[in-house]
């Protein structure tokens, strides 16, 4: 571990009471104290500390909120330190506030240009031309606003104006190029960048700007060499040392990009040189390397700490070293308690460990520090879909994408909760979404052909799955899908060694183990089936869905008695544990033993009375037999011993919705159930028919969609939201799942009843 730095103690005491002082002595004029601040925020900023810096500018901003120089100050030590999203909003304070200084307009201008806030760069570009109507950059300014606002005809004559006033000024040509560009005339540009090289031989921008016009063309080695002639003017160029370190990283050529991205860590003088060199060792799995540079960085104590701490962080999750993951996310929070980047780490860090609650309140708390950091709601909607909450990770997904519309990673996680809801033309448009955003990424590909497999289109899916079982052998996920896609064309021995693969490379996988599984007992194999499965349960003895897979197994072989034993072990180890109950209860029918299980559960709870699964598995039992008000007491007596009991709850409050009780008692006890158990379909189809039944409807069909989204084939839950649709009065959307739910099969009453209704609707 990274030993902590000592400090002289006379340093700190100096300082803070240094800080105090001037604190004090400027609290009684808000005017002297803003001066201060500014002067103390200078200081520091000299001495290279800018998280003071910083403080002391935040202080003379709120001394005076109309400050317009201390907002400036404060919005240059945010693009020093890398937070753009910050500086453009003090800018743009800042240019408000200050409408007679055209660089701060400039400044406020380019940002809002690069956060394609083109209306509003053209505003600042204006403002900055009727106070200084002769600067060139203003020109520039609103002419590649006006290009972003599709006005390429008014873009191109204002640069021709501004070339006009200076015809040596190369940043002209280069812009005059990059709207040439985007006119569709190739030679024109390429014509333009180089006259900015003309006017301009020494200038690392314009050569930059001619490299940029060649990789945008794909002329890759035109690009390289002119980059490479760039350095030649200047080795020591930032620019240009960054420029061909990612084009050789964009080129597949990472190898190659070292020596310029270790000229770009010596070269920057703040830390984000040295991060972009460690996130390349990180990339690169040299991680020896990329942990030296983050522990310097941390040991420095100065700018850049926060994200080393986060890049470390992230490097030791990686690694699994979930202990020292957890000290340097407390210890940014430790230090900045809303970081947003923080918060979702640390969220992730905890669904990781299965803590799901901790995980949605450290991603919640992002949120609302932030609301419109697209990170913030991209991490709660991962939260939300692995605690199974679809219905509320669609609406943070999409939150995250109204607000960064470029987000791939947001995008492919709609459209897997796309495909789980049986949604596959929105999955699959999703999925090409994410796709065009990055197309080299596989992970992308493979779920576009997923969803193309799911669609039933082989021949459009094969291609591209092979192309990845190719190129990526030893991708668990890549030998799944060729799998599926083996089966789908009835090869089983192919589909067993690609499922073998993956298994071999992903032992932890239940989903490939269900496959394979499946294969064995197809194929009459049952000892090979319960190998694999007790081989999983060694290295993971607890994983509840392993245990249903073997209890399931266990019964597809016949062995009932084992078969139930695992499926109990599952509940005593969760009772809120649903498809576990459901499992007990098949196997139970299967076994014609459902009065056998009950006495027997019925004894054990005689030994165990404060027990809520085994009372509530008596309950289930007897709910099963038809045996309703005695399953009503037990039911009763459980939610009176542990008012969290889920299941208990959920089937309590279906007996009042059904028999006749209570329905305040019967929604609250709904609520409940659906507080801890957001998104099992039977939950949210007695939340849904409770409110139906109080007559509710329009409340009635959230949850009624939710079940029908997770179970869309079950009859039941298609008549109770077309029961809903009725009464909220969508006739429309009532018929037509009425008729849905009449052919998927119901109960005679429920039959009856959903005709009657369809019938009403028709009339």
């Amino acid at each position: 571990m990274t030993r902590r730095r000592s400090w002289p103690t006379r340093g700190i005491c100096t300082g803070l009471l240094a800080i105090v002082a001037a604190v004090v002595g400027c609290a009684r004029n808000p005017d002297v104290a803003k001066q201060e601040y500014v002067k103390s925020g200078d200081a520091y900023v000299a001495q290279g500390r800018l998280p003071e810096a910083t403080i002391q500018y935040r202080n003379a901003v709120q001394q005076d909120p109309h400050f317009g120089v201390a907002r400036r100050k404060l919005a240059d030590l945010y693009l020093r330190t890398g937070d753009r999203a910050a500086a453009l909003e003090e800018y743009v304070r800042a240019a408000d506030l200050m409408p007679d200084d055209p660089d701060v307009q400039v400044t406020a201008g380019g940002l809002l240009l690069v956060a394609s806030r083109f209306e509003d760069a053209q505003a600042r570009a204006d403002q900055a031309l009727r106070v200084a109507p002769s600067r060139v950059d203003a020109q520039i300014l609103r002419a590649n606003a006006l290009a972003g606002l599709n006005q390429l005809d008014a873009a191109v004559a204002d640069l021709e104006k501004a070339i006009d006033a200076d015809p040596s000024r190369a940043s002209a040509y280069a812009s005059l190029g990059a709207m040439q560009f985007v006119r569709g005339r190739a030679a024109d540009a390429e014509a333009a960048f180089k006259k900015a090289v003309a006017a301009a031989p020494t200038s690392i921008a314009a050569h930059l700007a001619l490299a940029n016009f060649y990789l945008a063309v794909r002329r890759g080695t035109n690009a390289e060499a002119e980059l490479k002639a760039t350095l030649a003017l200047d080795a020591k160029s930032l620019v240009a040392n960054r420029a061909l370190a990612y084009y050789f990283v964009g080129a597949g050529k990472p190898a190659l990009a070292e020596p310029y991205l270790r000229a770009v860590a010596d070269l920057t003088p703040d830390a984000s040189g040295k991060l972009a060199l460690s996130a390349y060792y990180i990339s690169r799995h040299q991680t020896s390397e990329a942990r030296h540079i983050l522990d310097a960085i941390v040991t420095a104590g100065k700018d850049g700490v926060t994200a080393a701490r986060l890049q470390s962080a992230n490097l030791a999750f990686a690694d699994g070293d979930v202990s020292r993951a957890r000290a340097d996310i407390d210890a940014v929070l430790t230090r900045e308690p809303g970081n947003t980047r923080a918060l979702t780490a640390r969220a992730e860090l905890q669904m990781s460990s299965g803590d799901a609650d901790a995980a949605l309140a450290s991603a919640r708390r992002a949120v609302d520090g932030d609301p419109q950091s697209s990170l913030a709601h991209f991490s709660l909607g991962k939260v939300q879909a692995q605690r199974h909450e679809e219905a509320d990770a669609l609406a943070s997904f999409t939150e995250a994408l109204r607000i960064d519309g470029r987000l791939a990673p947001a995008k492919a996680d709609v459209a897997r909760l796309q495909l789980a809801a049986g949604h596959l033309a929105q999955a699959e448009q999703m999925a090409q979404a994410a796709l065009a955003d990055q197309p080299l990424a596989p992970e992308y590909q493979l779920l576009v052909a997923r969803v193309q497999l799911a669609k039933g289109d082989v021949a459009r899916a094969e291609p591209a799955i092979r192309t990845l079982a190719r190129a990526f052998p030893a991708m668990p996920d890549v030998q799944t899908l060729l799998g599926v896609l083996e089966l789908q064309k009835g090869d089983r021995p192919g589909a067993r060694r690609a499922f073998e693969r993956a298994l071999t490379n992903s032992p932890a996988s239940v989903d490939v183990l269900r496959y394979l599984v499946k294969l064995d007992l197809s194929d009459r194999q049952p000892a090979a089936a319960r190998a694999r499965i007790d081989g999983a349960l060694t290295r993971q003895p607890g994983n509840a869905n392993l245990l249903l897979l073997s209890s399931e197994t266990f019964a597809a072989a016949g062995q009932m008695n084992d078969a139930e034993r695992v499926a109990r072990s599952v509940i005593d180890q969760d009772p809120n544990h649903l498809e576990a109950y459901a499992l007990l209860g098949r196997l139970y029918v299967a076994m014609n033993k459902l009065e056998q299980g009950t006495q027997q559960f019925q004894t054990l709870a005689a030994r165990q009375p404060k027990s809520v699964a085994v009372n509530t598995v008596v309950g289930v039992l007897l709910q099963m037999q038809n045996r309703t008000s005695e399953a009503q007491t037990k039911f009763e007596q459980v939610v009176q011993m542990d008012p969290r009991a889920a299941v208990a709850a959920n089937n309590l409050a279906w007996i009042y919705a059904e028999q006749g009780g209570n329905l305040d008692v019967a929604l609250q006890l709904a609520q409940r159930a659906k507080a801890k158990l957001p998104n099992q379909p039977e939950v949210n189809d007695t939340l849904g028919w409770v409110y139906q039944k109080k007559g509710l409807s329009s409340m009635a069909v959230g949850p009624l969609e939710q079940a029908v989204r997770s179970d869309p084939n079950n009859g039941s839950y298609l008549y109770h939201l077309g029961a809903a649709y009725a009464g909220s009065g969508d006739a429309a959307r009532a018929r037509s799942t009425l008729d849905r739910a009449i052919a998927q099969g119901l109960s005679a009453g429920d039959a009856a009843a959903a005709r009657q209704l369809a019938t009403g609707l028709k009339g």
